[in-house]
C-alpha cells in the first residue's frame, strides 16, 4: 500500500489509515512505534474533539485532544528496511487498510495554519 517515488530525499512518512481509529488504536500505535529507534517525532493530526481524553504511551499519560485521521512520521533517514518495518506495525494496528505516502508534511517554520487553529500533537522520540 505503499504510494511513494524512488526519490528517498524527504524523511517523513503519512499514514492515513483508511477508517478514523479509536483513541485505544492510536495508543497502541504510539506504544508499538516508539519501538523503533530511527523514529524522530510523530505528529498526529485531525479534528479537535470536545471533550478531554488522554492515553498512555511509554508510561507517560498524554493529552489527545483530536480525532486522529492523518499521522505524519518522521525518521532519520527514509530506506526500504525502515518503511517496511513501519508498515508491518500498521498492518498490525490497522487491520482495515491505510495508505503511505513519502514527503515532508508538517511544517518547518510558523504558517498560516499553525495560526488559526490546526490541530496537531506532535511526539518527539530523540
Amino acid at each position: 500500500m505503499h504510494n511513494s517515488k524512488k526519490d528517498y530525499s524527504n524523511n517523513e512518512i503519512k499514514v492515513f489509515p483508511n477508517r478514523l481509529p479509536s483513541k485505544s488504536t492510536i495508543e497502541t500505535f504510539l506504544n508499538e512505534i516508539s519501538n523503533l529507534d530511527f523514529i524522530t517525532s510523530v505528529t498526529l493530526s485531525g479534528a479537535p474533539i470536545q471533550y478531554k481524553s488522554s492515553i498512555i504511551v511509554k508510561q507517560k499519560t498524554l493529552l489527545l485532544e483530536l480525532q486522529v485521521t492523518w499521522i505524519y512520521i518522521e525518521i532519520d533517514e527514509i530506506n526500504k528496511d525502515k518503511i517496511e518495518k513501519i508498515e508491518e506495525i500498521c498492518r498490525k494496528v490497522f487491520p482495515y487498510g491505510f495508505l503511505t505516502e513519502i514527503g515532508r508534511y508538517t511544517p518547518t517554520r510558523e504558517t498560516l495554519t499553525s495560526k488559526t487553529g490546526r490541530a496537531v500533537i506532535r511526539f518527539d522520540y530523540i
